[in-house]
């Protein structure tokens, strides 16, 4: 369940252009919303025993990489999400 929310909240960082997620979006009031923050807002509201990590992956003037991975424990078990996140 934790999973596809997860999974809900990342699908609207999905830059159809670049074909990539990026970190941050906009909505239609070109209000700036960041997945890191929002998947945070989630686990935390819903009371999840959480840990976010976001490392930089590459750099340069034209495209940026970072490595997002989230962990949780749900039922007892230890979940793992990552993702690439790129910014060109």
């Amino acid at each position: 369940m934790i999973r596809e929310k997860i999974d809900k909240i990342v699908n609207k960082y999905y830059n159809e252009t670049d074909e990539c997620y990026n970190s941050f979006r906009y909505d239609d009031k070109e209000n700036e919303f960041y997945m890191e923050e929002e998947i945070k807002k989630y686990l935390t509201v819903e009371k999840v025993n959480f840990k976010i990590e976001n490392v930089s992956g590459y750099s340069n003037c034209g495209y940026d990489s970072n490595f997002l991975a989230v962990t949780w424990i749900e039922n007892n078990e230890l979940n793992l999400f990552t993702l690439l996140l790129e910014e060109y």
